[in-house]
C-alpha cells in the first residue's frame, strides 16, 4: 500500500511513543508495489579484491568507458560534458613554464612556481626529479613568499609523485593537480583548511590508501575516482567529498568515518569491492546516490547524527545488516529499496522521518527499532 513519506514518519513516532510492535507496518513498507526490482545481474567470475594485473585491466576499461555507458540514476542522466578526456583536449589554460625562483640555473630539482599577490603555486619540479630518486619536499616559502598551492595539472601524470613531501601551509590544490601521478598514499594533514579541485588525484594506479586527519578538507568532483585506493578512514575529519568522489574505485574494501562528514551524490557508487561502511562520532549529511550500487554488506552508523538522502544506498545487492544508532533522524526516499539480499535493519527512536519505498524490495529485512525487539 502506497504511504508517503509524512504517514510513514508520523506512524514510526506513534509505535516508538507507544512502544508496539513494528512487524506488521514495515512488513507494508519493504513490499511497496512501486518499486520494480532489476533484472538479475550476471555472475561475477572473480571473487574478492583484484591483483594488480585485472585492477590494471579495470582501470584501463573504466578509463576508456564513455560517458553515455556509464550507469545512471534513477532520476537523473550523468553530465557528459566534464569527462576527464575531454577536458584534456579541450582545455587550453595547461600551465607554461614559470620562473624557477630558487635559482636561475641548478642541476638539483628546484620548484617551478610563479607568485601572485605575495603568495606561491607550485607546479611541480624542474629539472624533473628520477622516479626512483631521493625523496624530495616542497618547501614552505620561496624567497620569504609563503607557498600556499599546488597549481592546476602541476604534478600531473609525474613519475616521481610518491617522493613528494608537501607543507602543512599548502591551502589549494588545483584541478588534475596529482591526476594520474605515481602518488600512493593521501596522508596529508592542513594546517588550515585544505581546498582540492575537480579529479585531483583521480585515475592514481599507485594510490592504495586515503587517510584524513584532524584538519578540514573539502574535495572537488570525481578527486579520487578509478584510483587503486584499498581504505579510506577519516579520523575527527572536517570533511565534504564532492560528488562522483571514488567512484569506479575497483580495490575500495573498507570506509571508516568521523568528525563532520558531508558525502556527495554518487560518492562511492560502483565500488563493487567496498563490503564495509562504519561511520562513528560524526555529524552526517549523506547526498542522493552516494553508494548506489556498490558492494556493501554491513552499514554501522553509531553516535551520530545528521540525514541520509534519498535513493543513498538503492541496489546494493550484496547488502545484509543495517545497524543505524540514536541520532539520525532522516532516510530518504528509496534509500534502500532493492536491497533484495538485506537480513537485519536496525533503526533508531530518533528517526523522525522515512521517505517513501525506503525499504521497497527489501522482503526479507526484520526491521525494529530502538526498544521494540
Amino acid at each position: 500500500m502506497k504511504r508517503t513519506g509524512f504517514c510513514i514518519a508520523a506512524g514510526l513516532l506513534a509505535l516508538a511513543l507507544t512502544g508496539c510492535a513494528v512487524k506488521d507496518y514495515l512488513e507494508d513498507i519493504t513490499a511497496d508495489s512501486e518499486y520494480t526490482e532489476p533484472e538479475p545481474e550476471p555472475e561475477n567470475t572473480q571473487s574478492g579484491v583484484p591483483d594488480t594485473e585485472d585492477l590494471n585491466s579495470l582501470l584501463d576499461q573504466l578509463t576508456e568507458q564513455p560517458h553515455a555507458d556509464r550507469a545512471e540514476s534513477p532520476h537523473e542522466v550523468l553530465p557528459t560534458d566534464d569527462d576527464l578526456l575531454h577536458d584534456l583536449l579541450h582545455d587550453d589554460t595547461l600551465p607554461e613554464h614559470h620562473e624557477l625562483l630558487l635559482t636561475e640555473e641548478s642541476n638539483t630539482p628546484q620548484p617551478d612556481c610563479e607568485t601572485v599577490d605575495g603568495t606561491v603555486t607550485v607546479y611541480g619540479f624542474e629539472p624533473e626529479p628520477a622516479a626512483d630518486g631521493e625523496p624530495i619536499t616542497v618547501p614552505e616559502a620561496v624567497k620569504e613568499s609563503p607557498v600556499t598551492a599546488i597549481g592546476k595539472y602541476g604534478f600531473y601524470n609525474v613519475k616521481y609523485a610518491h617522493l613528494v613531501s608537501l607543507p602543512g601551509c599548502i591551502r589549494r590544490m588545483g584541478d588534475y593537480a596529482f591526476n594520474g601521478s605515481s602518488l600512493q598514499t593521501f596522508d596529508f594533514v592542513p594546517d588550515t583548511e585544505l581546498t582540492v579541485g575537480n579529479y585531483a588525484f583521480s585515475d592514481c594506479r599507485s594510490l592504495t590508501a586515503v587517510q584524513f586527519g584532524s584538519g578540514q578538507y573539502t574535495f572537488g568532483d570525481y578527486c579520487f575516482e578509478k584510483t587503486a585506493a584499498e581504505t579510506l578512514t577519516a579520523a575527527q575529519s572536517t570533511l565534504t567529498l564532492g560528488s562522483y568522489c571514488f567512484q569506479n574505485s575497483p580495490a575500495l574494501q573498507t570506509a571508516e568515518l568521523s568528525g563532520t562528514i558531508t558525502v556527495g551524490e554518487y560518492c562511492f557508487r560502483g565500488c563493487d569491492a567496498l563490503t564495509s561502511l562504519t561511520i562513528s562520532d560524526s555529524t552526517l549529511t549523506i547526498m542522493p546516490d552516494a553508494f548506489l550500487r556498490c558492494g556493501l554488506k554491513k552499514i554501522e552508523i553509531t553516535g551520530s547524527t545528521g540525514t541520509i538522502g534519498d535513493y543513498c544506498f538503492m541496489d546494493c545487492t550484496g547488502l545484509e545488516t543495517v545497524i543505524i544508532g540514536e541520532g539520525i533522524t532522516s532516510l530518504g526516499d528509496c534509500a534502500f529499496s532493492g536491497c533484495r539480499n538485506l537480513k537485519r535493519v536496525e533503526l533508531p527512536a530518533s528517526l523522525t522521518e522515512i521517505g517513501k519505498n525506503c525499504f521497497s524490495g527489501c522482503k526479507d529485512a526484520e526491521i525494529v527499532t530502538a526498544g521494540n525487539e
